[in-house]
C-alpha cells in the first residue's frame, strides 16, 4: 500500500474518531437540558427525606451544582419545573452537601430563595425565610434529612 492511501486512511480515522467524540453530546451547554438524572424518591416539588430537591418558579433558568465538592454538569430548569438533584440512595451513607448556583443571565434578578427541610424525628417540613441578596445556596443532607429549594424569580 502506498504511503499516500495510508495518510487517507490516517485522516479519515481521525476523522471518524473526533465525529464520534462530538457525538456524546456537550455536558457544558448551559442551554442543554441536561438534567441530572435520577429517581425521585417521593412527590416532585414536596420535600423527601433523603434527597436534595431544586423547583424554579417564575421563569426558566439555568443551574450550576457542586455535590461534596464536585462540580456537575449545568442544566436547564424552565418556568415551575422541579428536579432532583441528589439523593442518598446515589451517593451513599453519610452526610452530603450540596451547592446550587443560579447562573442569572444579564440584567436579571433572583427575588429569593426557600429552603424547605424535613427530618426523619419531625416528618412535617420546615420552611425558611426567604433569603435575598444571592443566587447560590449550600446545604447538607443524608438519610435523615431532605431538602427542598425553591428559586424564585416574578
Amino acid at each position: 500500500m502506498s504511503p499516500r492511501y495510508l495518510r487517507l486512511g490516517s485522516s479519515a480515522l481521525l476523522l471518524a474518531a473526533a465525529v464520534f467524540a462530538c457525538s456524546e453530546g456537550n455536558t457544558t451547554n448551559p442551554n442543554s437540558d441536561n438534567k441530572p438524572s435520577l429517581t425521585t424518591v417521593g412527590t416532585p416539588g414536596q420535600v423527601d427525606i433523603g434527597e436534595f430537591e431544586l423547583c424554579k418558579w417564575g421563569t426558566r433558568a439555568v443551574f450550576r451544582t457542586i455535590i461534596d465538592n464536585n462540580n456537575q454538569p449545568r442544566f436547564r430548569l424552565g418556568p415551575d419545573q422541579c428536579q432532583v438533584i441528589a439523593t442518598t440512595a446515589g451517593l451513599g451513607v453519610g452526610n452530603h452537601t450540596v451547592t446550587v448556583i443560579e447562573d442569572v443571565p444579564v440584567g436579571g434578578v433572583l427575588d429569593s430563595i426557600v429552603a424547605e427541610s424535613m427530618f426523619v424525628s419531625d416528618p412535617g417540613s420546615s420552611r425558611g425565610s426567604p433569603i435575598t441578596g444571592t443566587v447560590q445556596i449550600t446545604e447538607t443532607f443524608n438519610g435523615d434529612r431532605g431538602w427542598l429549594v425553591n428559586f424564585y424569580n416574578h
